[in-house]
C-alpha cells in the first residue's frame, strides 16, 4: 500500500538455497541465502513505497520503494552475520525500471543499491552510514523485463535503488581560513 510500511517475518534455514521474501500479494520482493549461519532462524522484512515511484535527494533520483531486512536468531533477536556469507537479491519490476530510467536516463548496469543504517521507512533517504553495495544485475520474468540485483552483505539495514552513484554523506574533517595579506598601509 502506498505510504505505508508493510512488514513480515520469513523462516530461513542454513544452506545454500534461496529463501523468498514476498508481499501479501505473492509478488517476490527479495531473496536471501544465509549459507551455514546456524544462529539465523528468520528474516524480518519491511517494505515501503510512496505513491510517487521516484524520489530525489540533491539531484539524485531513487525509487521510493525501500526494503529493510533484519536477520533474527531463534529467539527473535537481531543477528549481524559478519562471519558467514549472506547473499541478497532485491527484485524490481519493469514499471519501476521505466520510472527510474525516465527520471534519470541510464541503465540498470550503472544503478546503485545503497544500504543505510536508518529505518527510513517513510522518512526518505537520510544517507546515515550509507554504503554502496557491490552488485550484479540479472534480468528475470517471462520476457526478461523485470530484474534483480544480487550482492553479499555482512550487515543488514535499509536498501535503496539509485539511478546513479548515490549521494553518500560527507564529513567535514578540517577547515582552514586565512586573512588575506595586504600590500601595506594605504
Amino acid at each position: 500500500t502506498d505510504g505505508k510500511c508493510v512488514a513480515g517475518n520469513f523462516a530461513v534455514s542454513p544452506g545454500q538455497e534461496w529463501h523468498d521474501i514476498s508481499g501479501s500479494n505473492g509478488k517476490l520482493i527479495a531473496q536471501v541465502s544465509i549459507g551455514n549461519n546456524t544462529n539465523v532462524a528468520s528474516v524480518s522484512a519491511s517494505i515501503y513505497k510512496s505513491a510517487a515511484m521516484i524520489e530525489n535527494i540533491n539531484g539524485s533520483d531513487y525509487l521510493s520503494k525501500r526494503v529493510k531486512l533484519r536477520l533474527n536468531d531463534p529467539g527473535g533477536n537481531a543477528v549481524q552475520p559478519n562471519n558467514e556469507p549472506v547473499y541478497v537479491r532485491l527484485y524490481y519490476t519493469n514499471a519501476e525500471f521505466i520510472a527510474l530510467n525516465t527520471a534519470s536516463p541510464s541503465s540498470p548496469l550503472t544503478w546503485a543499491i545503497v544500504k543505510t543504517s536508518g529505518s527510513d521507512c517513510g522518512d526518505g533517504y537520510s544517507g546515515t552510514n550509507a554504503t554502496v553495495m557491490n552488485t550484479t544485475f540479472n534480468n528475470t520474468g517471462c520476457s526478461g523485463e523485470d530484474g534483480y540485483f544480487e550482492f553479499f552483505t555482512g550487515s543488514f539495514s535499509t536498501f535503496y535503488l539509485f539511478a546513479t552513484e548515490a549521494i553518500l554523506p560527507v564529513d567535514l574533517v578540517a577547515f582552514d581560513a586565512r586573512y588575506p595579506k595586504t600590500a601595506g598601509p594605504t
